[in-house]
């Protein structure tokens, strides 16, 4: 009997093409074998279950210490099979490539293997447990409190109250922090299911299964992993809110499945499932349009509020919206999308508006393409987790003491109550220890290490009014007490306080207490050898969260911040500079942007990095992706590379390194880090599983840097949840 030659030209093809599989992952194709490829795995469900076996092992590859390199009924508008893949493949691309030896892929390929076919640890077993591991506070498994580790078995219910947190252990296949107030039960522990059911609360996972094990089922949809790293938070009317870091995680609900990327927000209600996906930068006008075109039939109304705000960075939203509307709207967004990233040349506007799945998925291939493009500079270096401090802070100083240990002074708490308390880190232990309490409860007060050894800590505020502090206490590490000093001349909070090189420090600007506009343009200085601050020369603008910086001369660089105009506040891009011989300041030229909440770092050159910030408007956010250079020489300041995502509330968490080269952590996903000899950042997600913001990176005497606290909040509500974690970043 002849062979029939399609199907044995088919095998031989398939054969050939699954050849390319690893290339493919490593992005070493050629454009035309990639898109022959691509069109394969479309229709053969044996390569593309292979290409999910190969992208997993790539992941656990990147996860080896290497040198560094780097279905039936679906409805119409559901995600194309074809993008499901091609987000899977993209989202691997960008964030670790493939180089490892065959041999190491080999292995881990191995790793697959047994987790699948073999029995392995007791506490890795898909039947028998996952470890837990208490962060803090008092958490429960089925009401009973836990020691600092147990297990969640299949059934269990574990719970933490507002000063509680934990960690699950999922073993090779990744971990999850479980955050204050949440309840989360293991439903499934399977070779091929693993899933989890979430009531309330929010947790922070990194995920390192093969695609669609894990899931997390929560009261408005459920989270599908593909490989990634995301936060969840499910709120006590059971509507849930996704951001994904790295990676891409699919929510379901009742036969609708839609795709969320990288670096994007998505809403979930009961009743109504997974809104429109979202960048975390859209602007506030825009993610309020979804909300009504997603859960109050807000359509073409809610619709032209959208496109009239999209911006480049919300792409992905208008893509996603194509197979959510119909007629002249559907007409509209595929204007708008177009005229931000051109559709691929086989890509036709008739094919988009008939909802062609294959042009969609070439667009949206390409649009993952452009998204890529932005974060192909992988940042040096790496962040992993050192011990818990016993309260979560955020707004909170953290002080480098003279002996290397850190000293965390105050900050809010998970629900704005303002903490007295004090931790040391010892970076040799890797621990937290208790230091006592301040004098006064503070938040965003300031912390100066003097020439003494002895740290001063001035101002803030006591509460989330904020009624600003005059008090001022000492740290003394001899003895481990606070104790009194001489009070502010003024009340001040989210004022700048600069060791000057005379061993003085100067306190500048913030909020004061009283009737009228708050914000403050005077000055004063504190004096170690008598204990009092005495009133200095008074800036020539009001600023609050403005940034100083003590340059090589001795003069100090006051630039930004929020100021007054008449009796509407507004940010500025002034800047001014004070000399202490005279104690005056003395107006100098504006930055290129206006900008507050900005972080500013003291180059070896002498000159000062400024970045980020945020102009707040009336239904607009503008954050910062932009940075600019103050020349001391040319008193001027000139434009650098910008960062690659917007960031702000960064001001305590931007350190210059060893390598001159500077670390800017939170205020968004991940870190970056700036190097002066290109002008350029770079960016890293993996490490660091939420948003910080007003968290606080110290540089170590070993070159590391510990980053401590803040807080994060994905959903537009009124409160924010801080964070007692801390991390380590090794720049090597």
């Amino acid at each position: 009997m002849m062979p029939n030659r399609e199907k044995f030209a088919g095998v031989c093809l398939s054969c050939r093409l699954r050849n390319m599989l690893t290339p493919h992952i490593d992005g070493e194709l050629e454009e035309f074998d990639r898109q022959r490829l691509q069109k394969h795995l479309e229709r053969c469900a044996r390569c593309r279950a292979e290409h999910e076996r190969l992208l997993f092992a790539s992941r656990m590859v990147s996860l080896l210490e290497l040198p560094d390199q780097s279905p039936a009924g679906r409805k119409s508008w559901s995600v194309p099979v074809a993008s499901q893949s091609d987000y899977r493949q993209r989202a691997w691309r960008i964030l670790t490539p493939v180089t490892a030896a065959i041999l190491l892929v080999a292995s881990v390929l191995f790793v697959w293997h047994r987790i699948h076919q073999q029995p392995v640890s007791p506490l890795r077993a898909p039947d028998a447990s996952w470890g837990v591991v208490r962060l803090s506070g008092a958490p429960s498994i089925n009401s009973d409190r836990i020691g600092r580790t147990s297990e969640l078995k299949p059934d269990d219910w574990l719970e933490t109250d507002k000063n509680s947190r934990a960690m699950l252990n999922l073993g090779i296949m990744g971990q999850i922090e479980v955050d204050p107030d949440t309840r989360i039960g293991l439903v499934t522990l399977r070779p091929d299911e693993q899933k989890l059911a979430m009531t309330r609360g929010r947790i922070f996972a990194t995920i390192m299964a093969p695609p669609r094990v894990f899931t997390v089922e929560t009261p408005s949809a459920v989270a599908v992993d593909l490989g990634c790293s995301y936060s969840l938070e499910v709120d006590d009317a059971g509507e849930s809110a996704l951001y994904v870091a790295s990676g891409s995680v699919a929510l379901a609900d009742r036969g609708r499945e839609i795709i969320v990327p990288t670096d994007a927000i998505c809403i979930s209600r009961p009743g109504s499932g997974p809104g429109t996906p979202y960048s975390e930068s859209a602007s506030k006008r825009l993610q309020q349009a979804l909300r009504r075109f997603d859960f109050e039939n807000g359509g073409s109304q809610a619709l032209k509020v959208i496109l009239a705000e999209a911006r480049a960075s919300d792409a992905h939203t208008l893509w996603s919206l194509l197979t959510r509307v119909e007629g002249v709207d559907r007409d509209h967004v595929y204007a708008k999308l177009a005229a931000i990233v051109s559709p691929p040349t086989e890509v036709t506007r008739d094919g988009i508006l008939g909802l062609d799945q294959q042009m969609l998925g070439l667009w949206l291939r390409k649009l993952d393409e452009v998204r890529a493009g932005r974060h192909s500079r992988l940042a040096p270096g790496s962040v992993r987790l050192t011990g818990n401090m016993e309260v979560d802070r955020s707004w909170h100083r953290a002080t480098l003491l003279r002996d290397g240990r850190v000293l965390v002074t105050g900050g809010f708490d998970s629900y704005g109550n303002a903490l007295s308390s004090a931790e040391i880190y010892d970076p040799s232990t890797g621990h937290f220890i208790d230091a006592g309490n301040m004098t006064s409860r503070r938040a965003t007060h300031s912390a100066t290490m003097l020439p003494n050894g002895k740290v001063l800590i001035a101002g803030g505020c006591a509460s989330t009014d904020p009624e600003a502090l005059a008090s001022a206490e000492i740290y003394d590490p001899d003895t481990s007490r606070f104790t009194a000093t001489g009070d502010l001349q003024v009340a001040r909070v989210g004022h700048e306080a600069t060791l000057l090189a005379d061993g003085r420090v100067l306190i500048t600007g913030g909020l004061g207490s009283g009737a009228g506009p708050t914000e403050l343009a005077s000055a004063e200085i504190y004096d170690p050898g008598t204990g009092t601050f005495t009133t200095t020369g008074s800036m020539h603008e009001r600023r609050v969260d403005h940034s100083t910086t003590l340059l090589g001369n001795g003069t100090v660089l006051v630039a930004g911040g929020l100021s007054v105009a008449g009796s509407a506040a507004k940010v500025t891009s002034s800047a001014e500079i004070f000399d202490p011989a005279r104690g005056v300041f003395t107006v100098v030229g504006g930055m290129s942007f206006r900008r507050y909440k900005h972080s500013a770092v003291l180059l070896n050159d002498g000159r000062v990095l400024i970045a980020g910030g945020i102009i707040p408007e009336p239904g607009a956010r503008h954050r910062y992706t932009t940075a600019e250079l103050y020349d001391p020489a040319k008193n001027s300041f000139i434009k650098t590379g910008d960062m690659i995502l917007d960031r702000f509330k960064v001001k305590n968490a931007s350190v210059l390194l060893g390598s001159g080269k500077v670390l800017i952590v939170g205020g968004s996903w991940g870190y970056e880090v700036y190097d002066p000899v290109t002008g350029e950042f770079s960016l890293k997600t993996d490490g660091l599983t939420m948003m910080r913001y007003y968290s606080t990176a110290t540089l170590l005497p070993n070159g590391q840097v510990v980053i401590i606290g803040g807080y994060s909040g994905i959903k537009p509500v009124d409160y924010y949840h801080s964070s007692a974690g801390a991390w380590i970043y090794d720049p090597e």
